[in-house]
């Protein structure tokens, strides 16, 4: 006869604590309310309002509908120059790898002027250094 195997029981894993840091929400920026006039907008759109900045207009912020169809389109106007401009952005700098390439280039450029900047504060001349640092590579 032959013998059953016998499985050797599972272990669970122990309940206990998750050393393990709660991370904080983050809080997206809400954008502030623009103050609509207590009579409404009757003539035009006003001339103080940023598409961006405030919150979207509704319809009942209007007196006419024609014109809240008319800041919609201006709306739309705001959006397509953004989506242009991103559009220009993304064809100049090409694939996706290439526009990391460029952030991080962004990223490191900006390092090495805040560096720059904190050598000249404490009296090192960077023009010099860097010549004299090409005259060792040119030397060796």
């Amino acid at each position: 006869m032959a013998k059953a195997k016998v499985k050797a029981p599972q272990q669970t894993q122990k309940k206990g604590i998750v050393n393990v840091k709660p991370t904080p929400k983050k809080v997206r920026e809400q954008k502030p309310e623009f103050e609509v006039p207590e009579d409404l907008f009757t003539e035009a759109m006003p001339e103080d309002f940023e598409f961006g900045k405030y919150k979207p207009l509704r319809r009942s912020d209007f007196a006419q509908i024609w014109m809240y169809i008319e800041h919609r389109a201006l709306e739309a106007e705001f959006k397509a120059e953004l989506l242009h401009a991103e559009a220009a952005r993304v064809k100049k700098l090409g694939s996706s790898a290439d526009r990391n390439k460029a952030k991080r280039y962004l990223k490191m450029s900006e390092k090495m002027e805040e560096l720059r900047k904190q050598l000249e504060e404490a009296g090192f001349d960077t023009d010099t250094l860097l010549e004299d640092e090409k005259e060792e590579e040119d030397g060796s």
